[in-house]
């Protein structure tokens, strides 16, 4: 997949690519926006330190599932000269901003209209390669630099996934509880099948899970079978621990709260969400940053 998404990339580069390259700096006083702090982890992996930094326009602690603009935030969309977004699907609050900037000098660029695909390391990179080719258009002199980065970026995270492949393939049936389904999609493409749902009331627009499915999985948990719950920030699983202390509990962020917004920032993540998430599977710690270093 890595390598099929790196050849497109080039030949979209091709169709890109200006008719001259006389050197040219980057305009450090473009307003970029970013709807979500994922992106701006891809954006940092494919600037160059000088070029501007992308403003986060959704707070990291925010729900996309009923989120809606304030006023303050409809003037920062408006100021803004290039704006990454993910699509009317997973971000409506957007899409009429979207329609109405249509015919302004603002740069909208629809990335992957998938909710929680940021969190998938083939859909990260499809993201990147959407970000690049809007980059080179805007930095044409850049783009071998920009070409680069995307390269790295994609060779880290097919590092990433193959490595964690390796360490979770004899936990692929280790049952544990999601609170919300963010991971979902992450765990099952890194063969972790074993997920049950356990969502409450406050489900993040989804239906609650039924009261049968629930007791059903507390009697996997008091015989010991389940183990390990994935908690979000707001998804507490501290009641049902108090009941069944065996149970392990570990906090992922689908929004990436917790990570510095730079170059190395959105492998950090993960990577830091998959060793915690091992811990909790096994009770045993994982050397994070090895996937870094291999």
């Amino acid at each position: 997949m890595i390598q099929r998404l790196r050849v497109f990339f080039i030949s979209a580069l091709v169709v890109l690519a200006p008719a001259y390259s006389q050197a040219q700096p980057v305009n450090t006083n473009t307003q970029v926006l970013v709807s979500i702090k994922p992106l701006a982890l891809i954006y940092a992996a494919l600037t160059a330190p000088q070029a501007p930094a992308a403003n986060i326009l959704v707070p990291a602690d925010a729900n996309l599932h009923d989120f809606s603009l304030s006023i303050r935030q409809l003037d920062t969309v408006s100021k803004a000269d290039l704006i990454f977004w993910l699509g009317p699907k997973t971000e409506p609050y957007l899409a009429e901003l979207a329609q109405r900037f249509k015919q302004s000098d603002q740069q909208w660029v629809l990335l992957q209209d998938q909710m929680h695909g940021w969190l998938e390391p083939d859909v990260a990179a499809e993201i990147a390669i959407t970000m690049a080719q809007a980059l080179v258009q805007r930095y044409p002199a850049h783009k071998s630099q920009i070409e680069q980065r995307l390269v790295d970026f994609q060779r880290s995270i097919h590092t990433l996934e193959t490595t964690w492949q390796g360490r979770f393939a004899s936990l692929s049936d280790t049952p544990f509880l999601l609170g919300h389904s963010a991971f979902e999609h992450l765990t099952h493409e890194l063969g972790l099948t074993g997920a049950v749902e356990y969502q409450g009331s406050h489900s993040h627009g989804h239906a609650p899970t039924g009261m049968q499915a629930m007791l059903s999985a507390q009697k996997r948990i008091a015989a010991g079978e389940i183990r390990c719950a994935v908690e979000e920030p707001d998804v507490d699983f501290s009641r049902l621990q108090q009941r069944f202390s065996q149970l392990r509990i570990v906090r992922l962020s689908p929004m990436a709260a917790d990570t510095q917004v730079t170059a190395g920032g959105y492998v950090d993540y993960l990577d830091s969400a998959l060793a915690g998430l091992y811990q909790c599977l096994t009770g045993q710690s994982a050397a994070n940053k090895s996937t870094m270093e291999q």
